[in-house]
């Protein structure tokens, strides 16, 4: 479990990609849950692989953010876990409202790690 002590001065960049790059391997565990891979394929794709890439995600957030961003992260991630662990628990419904939203919450945070000057 991470720990949750205080981060000194946050580089909002670095938090911002850590973020994002959590939410969008997040978002592809429950695109491989739901077999609706085959437009869209990042390393790695299997999901043990894709576990261990957002337990590695999660501890980069927790190195880079605030207490409440970590609770937030945390609560993502433990229940997308519960859900690639238990998928029949879950009607497919919430788990594409969920997959959309994580989704949504990847390019947020990549569109504010790199603003609009510096994407031109």
């Amino acid at each position: 479990m991470p720990s949750s002590q205080p981060v000194p001065a946050l580089d909002s960049h670095k938090k911002l990609k850590n973020l994002s790059d959590l939410y969008l391997v997040l978002w592809k565990q429950l695109d491989v849950l739901l077999g609706d891979g085959k437009w869209f394929d990042i390393a790695p794709s299997q999901p043990v692989d894709l576990k261990l890439a957002a337990a590695q995600a999660l501890q980069e957030v927790y190195a880079t953010s605030d207490q409440k961003l970590c609770q937030a992260s945390q609560a993502d991630y433990v229940r997308v876990q519960h859900l690639t662990s238990h998928p029949r628990a879950t009607p497919k419904s919430e788990i594409e409202s969920l997959k959309d939203r994580l989704r949504d919450e990847a390019l947020r945070y990549a569109e504010d790690a790199y603003p609009a000057k510096l994407r031109d």
